[in-house]
């Protein structure tokens, strides 16, 4: 209760134009929630880029590393798909720091067609310029992503952006770097510790039953992303498989031995989703989850990376 206390509080005071903390959370197997503030120079730094006068798109450096991807089988709730667990090097990259708002999203559409048209209003639930964009297709995030490539280019910063890889994702949201000598180490299913809780994520048991505005709970892990567990799933650029039997160890999107082909007018393959949304239980909700997807809901939104390494891509 203390928790949720102080994050509605900071929250209050950052929509009157104050300035807040930076918070991080613990919560330990009993559900208990410990706060601390983060000083903003802990954090990777941030790269901006303005789309138009009053949105920007905030990028964080995400440092690179070694960690340990997928879930072992005493971890509560974990499934089959996740394994097994495999050590995987990420080399550093951008990535948004919250999910594509509504507000980026129009801003993007409105840039010339590359491949496909895009919809400038296609979420279900209408905000402010903070809410996420969602009922967003695999196809048009990566339209999205050639459009802002382009734009970038063109106004001479020349970043490349395009949608995380599975591992990417997975290894900015636990923000853990393992130490060499562990094998296979033991994660929390939270990059905030062992449990969800109302007061830290958007998920099904909020009973919102809608998204909520990014960074409305005020918490980020230790690479100073939010909105990583619910609120929307986020497409990765991988193609679905089954498990992480024979996946690469160096970070790229996974785009061999499997092809499985959808009769989804939309999607041809099935696609990686990550995060959980704001329908979704605690169990889905994990750093590990995987869900495949070859269909559009109002649960689907995403969020960019950038990289100066070789651009990994996938055949639509």
């Amino acid at each position: 209760e203390k928790a949720q206390i102080r994050l509605s509080a900071s929250w209050l005071l950052k929509q009157w134009g104050e300035e807040v903390p930076i918070w991080t959370a613990k919560v330990d197997k009993q559900g208990n929630i410990a706060l601390s503030i983060i000083a903003e120079n802990d954090l990777p730094a941030t790269v901006i880029e303005e789309l138009e006068s009053g949105i920007n798109l905030e990028m964080l450096e995400i440092p690179g590393g070694e960690f340990w991807m997928g879930s072992p089988e005493r971890e509560d709730g974990s499934y089959p798909d996740e394994r097994p667990p495999h050590r995987v090097t990420i080399s550093p990259f951008l990535m948004g720091k919250y999910p594509i708002t509504q507000a980026q999203w129009r801003a993007v559409a409105s840039l010339p067609q590359i491949e496909r048209d895009l919809n400038p209003d296609p979420s279900t639930y209408k905000g402010d310029n903070r809410r996420p964009v969602e009922s967003i297709s695999w196809y048009e995030a990566v339209e999205f992503c050639e459009r802002l490539s382009l734009w970038s280019q063109e106004k001479g910063k020349g970043y490349q952006y395009r949608l995380p890889s599975e591992a990417e994702w997975e290894y900015a949201c636990r923000a853990v770097i393992s130490e060499e000598s562990i094998q296979n180490p033991i994660y929390p299913p939270y990059h905030f510790g062992c449990n969800i809780d109302p007061a830290l994520a958007n998920y099904g048991q909020t009973a919102r039953a809608r998204t909520t505005a990014v960074g409305r709970f005020q918490i980020v892990n230790a690479f100073g992303l939010y909105d990583m567990h619910g609120n929307v799933w986020e497409w990765c650029l991988d193609p679905w498989h089954d498990n992480y039997k024979d996946a690469p160890n160096d970070g790229r999107a996974w785009d061999e031995g499997e092809e499985e082909l959808c009769p989804d007018v939309l999607l041809k393959r099935k696609y990686v989703v990550r995060g959980g949304s704001w329908g979704d239980g605690p169990r889905s909700c994990r750093s590990a989850y995987r869900g495949d997807c070859d269909y559009l809901s109002d649960f689907d939104g995403f969020r960019v990376v950038a990289s100066s390494r070789t651009v990994y891509s996938v055949n639509s």
